[in-house]
C-alpha cells in the first residue's frame, strides 16, 4: 500500500467518531428517558422491544411504556412517538 492510501485511510476513519458524537447512533438510554417523559412512567417500567435502523440520523422503535406499546422515531438526535414529530 502507498502512502496516500494509507493517509487517506486514516483520515477516513477519524471522521466516525465524530458522527457517533453527533448522536447518530441509537441511544436507548436517550429514548427511555424520553418516553418516560412524555407518558408520565418511571424510567424502570420502559423498555425498548424493537428497534429498526433507517438511513443516516434515522430509525424505528417500539418501546413498551408501563405496559402500552408505542412507537417512537429517531430523528438526528431527538426520540418522537409516531405521529407527533416536529414538521420539516
Amino acid at each position: 500500500m502507498n502512502t496516500r492510501c494509507v493517509v487517506s485511510i486514516l483520515i477516513l476513519l477519524s471522521f466516525a467518531p465524530a458522527c457517533a458524537s453527533m448522536g447518530f447512533t441509537s441511544s436507548e438510554k436517550k429514548l427511555i428517558k424520553q418516553a418516560s417523559f412524555d407518558h408520565n412512567c418511571p424510567e424502570d417500567k420502559v423498555k425498548v422491544l424493537r428497534s429498526m435502523e433507517g438511513g443516516v440520523g434515522q430509525a424505528s422503535f417500539v418501546v413498551d411504556v408501563c405496559g402500552t406499546e408505542r412507537d417512537y422515531t429517531r430523528m438526528g438526535t431527538g426520540y418522537y412517538e409516531k405521529g407527533k414529530e416536529p414538521k420539516v
